[in-house]
């Protein structure tokens, strides 16, 4: 299970096992969350199930209450949802998780707040506590959120509510190019 992140380190987005990737840089071939207003295009945009983009929902996260909330880009909504709060919350100033790169993720099954080792952290809560990438099938689809170590569950946003589950997938980093890390 991860440590909760410090407070000063809010500016750091991704936590992939014991090293943390600074969303500022472009690192690991460029896998970071980039800003998107309104159906703003990303070019390399990581869906919830690996699909087209067009026709798939995306990984993202949004600024809320002063955390960083990862949550969900429904295709042709050009909006985010966010789970916080026991709501869904929609979002138009948001984050797409964008990876033009040769990195290859994954998602790693976990329940009960763990979290796997190469785990991606896709933000913040408002008290600091990191928070990562997370799915799970609800309602016949794979729908993306938040896990939330503490909380031991992985909310996710539905039909205007927030909904958890203590059975997830976490979304992970499965192998860097040995080139991004300036072996050659």
């Amino acid at each position: 299970m991860q440590a909760r992140a410090p407070l000063g380190s809010r500016n750091k987005m991704f936590r992939s096992g014991r090293k943390v990737i600074n969303s500022s840089t472009t690192t690991m071939e460029g896998i970071k969350l980039i800003p998107c207003r309104g159906g703003s295009q990303c070019p390399a945009p990581v869906t919830v199930s690996g699909g087209p983009p067009a026709q798939c929902p995306l990984v993202a996260a949004a600024r809320h209450n002063g955390g960083i909330i990862p949550g969900v880009v429904m295709p042709n909504t050009n909006v985010c949802h966010i789970p916080w709060g026991g709501q869904a919350i929609a979002k138009t100033d948001y984050f797409v998780l964008n990876n033009p790169g040769s990195v290859e993720v994954t998602w790693e099954q976990a329940s009960r707040g763990t979290i796997p080792q190469g785990a991606l952290q896709g933000g913040y809560s408002e008290t600091g506590e990191a928070l990562y990438f997370g799915r799970f099938n609800h309602g016949g689809s794979l729908i993306c959120g938040k896990v939330h170590p503490s909380h031991k569950v992985c909310y996710v946003p539905y039909w205007g509510q927030e909904t958890s589950n203590v059975n997830y997938e976490v979304l992970c980093l499965k192998s860097i190019p040995l080139a991004n890390l300036g072996l050659h």
